[in-house]
């Protein structure tokens, strides 16, 4: 996880193809599993951060899937302005002085923790299917 965000990476060593089957497979693969991290993000702040305005919720966001030297990636992260000190905590300042800490709900971090092993289970099963088809490397 990094600046708030976590990022759904599957890397070279699973897929070094330039196959257009295999790459759209991959394709509806993330797109499924990045769908699926942001509903379960989703129900993990839902319990974590009270709503207030709501717009915390609304901001968790999936990225587009994406192809950067041989790792196929998406993300899921917070769009929201204040979604950093949600995540991470923050002081509390009265004029000029810091009076206490908030500590942070760390809902991506809880995320990223759950989900890994699913996830990594789940890519098994993919090359698995893969494989059964006939894809070649």
């Amino acid at each position: 996880m990094e600046n708030g965000l976590f990022v759904i990476n599957i890397t070279n060593d699973l897929f070094q193809t330039d196959d257009r089957e295999t790459s759209k497979e991959i394709k509806k693969f993330l797109n499924k599993q990045g769908n699926k991290a942001k509903k379960i993000t989703l129900k993990i702040a839902n319990a974590r951060v009270k709503k207030v305005t709501g717009t915390y919720h609304k901001n968790i966001k999936k990225g587009k899937v994406y192809k950067q030297d041989d790792t196929w990636g998406t993300r899921v992260y917070n769009n929201a302005p204040h979604g950093h000190l949600v995540d991470d905590g923050h002081n509390i300042v009265r004029g000029g002085k810091v009076i206490g800490r908030v500590k942070g709900k760390k809902v991506l971090s809880k995320f990223e923790n759950d989900y890994a092993k699913k996830f990594h289970t789940e890519c098994e099963e993919l090359v698995d299917k893969l494989l059964e088809e006939g894809f070649s490397w």
